[in-house]
């Protein structure tokens, strides 16, 4: 119970961090996603039912303020949070450069499954660029490390099943 209240408060924090941060990059063309770091730090960090819990109604939360495909956020961050569980038994997470690449390379596939799942299901999608995705990326696995810290220094680590 002590690990759902954490995460709900997580949740509602990493909101208000998101919505600033993508204020922040819209200025810039560059689409930051603070909620799927968040949620890829959950899954390293907690057991697969808090994770995929916690991937899902971020992306769920997305969906619900997006004009595009709604459900796409949350399968999107689920399938991540799915390679994000598969990596965490072949990877040292706790290691900063093994954070930073993966974040960096799960940032690009969601990017591009979500602008896959529009094109699938809508017949097409708003493309803001390479510039946009390759920058949103970078900064999301810049700023990884960072989420992962602050869930170490808070303890917010769950039990493994």
């Amino acid at each position: 119970m002590r690990e759902t209240i954490q995460l709900i408060i997580v949740f509602l924090i990493s909101s208000v961090i998101h919505w600033a941060l993508v204020s922040f990059g819209a200025n810039y063309n560059i689409a930051v996603n603070f909620m799927f770091v968040v949620a890829a730090a959950v899954c390293a960090l907690y057991n697969k039912w808090h994770g995929y819990t916690l991937a899902f109604f971020a992306g769920l939360f997305l969906d619900f303020f997006g004009v595009n495909l709604f459900g796409a956020y949350a399968l999107t961050f689920t399938v991540c949070s799915g390679i994000m569980y598969l990596a965490k038994k072949s990877f040292a997470l706790d290691s900063v450069p093994t954070q930073i690449v993966l974040i960096f390379i799960l940032s690009i596939f969601s990017v591009l499954f979500y602008n896959f799942s529009g094109i699938i299901f809508l017949k097409g999608t708003a493309w803001h660029g390479f510039k946009s995705l390759f920058l949103g990326a970078l900064i999301n696995a810049l700023i990884a490390p960072c989420v992962f810290m602050v869930f170490k220094t808070l303890n917010f680590r769950a039990m493994e099943e």
